[in-house]
């Protein structure tokens, strides 16, 4: 929201619902998503794991679900799936930038 996006080429949002891997209550600003938005159509990949966006209050429970492409249902298979064959490396690398955004995985 603060500028951050233009300074990488993916973004990967993880987790359970409302939590700060998910991104939690900032997903109820609207501006949020709309600059995340425009970021994807501009060129950016955003990779969703878990319930990716998840919050309660809005038509789609993913609020970048026409970004991501995907149902709720569908998305809960695939974290399922996900979940048990994501390579050791990336696991590092997701847990590296949430030490460095202050958060312990």
């Amino acid at each position: 929201e603060n500028g951050a996006l233009a300074d990488v080429d993916v973004v990967i949002n993880a987790g359970a619902a409302g939590t700060a891997w998910s991104g939690g209550a900032a997903w109820k600003k609207a501006s949020l998503v709309e600059k995340l938005q425009k970021w994807v159509y501009g060129g950016g990949c955003l990779i969703g794991v878990g319930e990716p966006s998840a919050t309660e209050g809005f038509a789609d429970y993913f609020r970048m679900a026409q970004v991501l492409g995907v149902d709720e249902d569908t998305a809960q298979e695939d974290a399922c799936r996900i979940e048990h064959v994501v390579s050791q490396a990336s696991f590092e690398k997701i847990k590296e930038h949430a030490r460095r955004i202050g958060v312990e995985p």
